[in-house]
């Protein structure tokens, strides 16, 4: 199999990088800035800014489509449709890139802020008992519920993953004040970016769960004691949630 150097390119990282010239069979390969990989966009700061305004665009115009094609949409006609077209746009692959940043946060929120304005018995309610009596939560807490369930499948080895590859576990001598023993050793980074990977972001509310949870032997049971306990910390960290998020 032999390479295609015209979709072949360089993306420099780092900003000591001196950006030096590649070559294949004599060709100097192109420059790029941001580049897609299994659809997902990252750019040269390995930042994920443009692959989020890119997927709420994408998210912006199927619900466009929806509000031309269906004049009135009760709740469960809603439900179908967003489910099924419009929030899949918003959460494909975001354990990779899950918004850190305040404005891109606002940004993917906002799309489900319109959409559950489509329903035309709720609109005039505030987005909140919009949520509930759709029976939605927003967004961002839908992401740190899949971080969540995804690190759980890490670390009890349901998925085909090394665990060690991602977290370095702590040594916890014993389980003391509703800690658990599966607590994630907090990782020093030089790199400020590298603070929001979902391998750094994950561990200061993993290592905040019960031990019920994290000793769960099924990720349903993980998912309903999840769930069971999720309101009161949502509460609790809705002040601070842009410093973790």
């Amino acid at each position: 199999m032999e390479f295609n150097i015209d979709k072949c390119k360089i993306m420099h990282l780092g900003y000591n990088n001196p950006h030096n010239v590649y070559s294949m069979d004599g060709i100097n390969l192109n420059e790029t800035n941001e580049e897609k990989d299994l659809g997902v966009t990252i750019d040269c700061k390995l930042e994920f800014d443009s692959h989020i305004r890119t997927v709420v665009a994408k998210a912006n115009r199927v619900l466009g489509m929806i509000r031309i094609s269906f004049a009135c949409l009760n709740k469960t006609m809603f439900l179908n449709l967003y489910k099924g077209l419009v929030r899949p746009l918003l959460e494909y692959c975001v354990q990779a890139w899950s918004p850190h940043k305040k404005k891109y946060i606002g940004l993917l929120e906002g799309v489900q802020i319109r959409a559950t304005r489509l329903v035309p018995e709720l609109r005039e309610l505030s987005y909140e008992e919009r949520l509930e009596k759709l029976g939605l939560t927003k967004l961002v807490d839908r992401r740190i519920r899949g971080d969540m369930i995804e690190t759980y499948k890490i670390i009890t080895g349901k998925e085909n993953i090394d665990p060690g590859k991602f977290f370095t576990m702590a040594r916890v001598r014993g389980a003391r004040n509703g800690t658990h023993s599966r607590k994630i050793q907090v990782q020093y980074t030089r790199i400020g970016v590298r603070t929001h990977f979902f391998s750094q972001r994950v561990i200061k509310l993993w290592n905040k769960l019960t031990p019920e949870e994290v000793e769960a032997l099924r990720t349903t049971t993980f998912k309903d004691l999840y769930d069971k306990l999720e309101a009161d910390r949502v509460k609790e960290r809705e002040d601070d949630i842009y410093e973790w998020v």
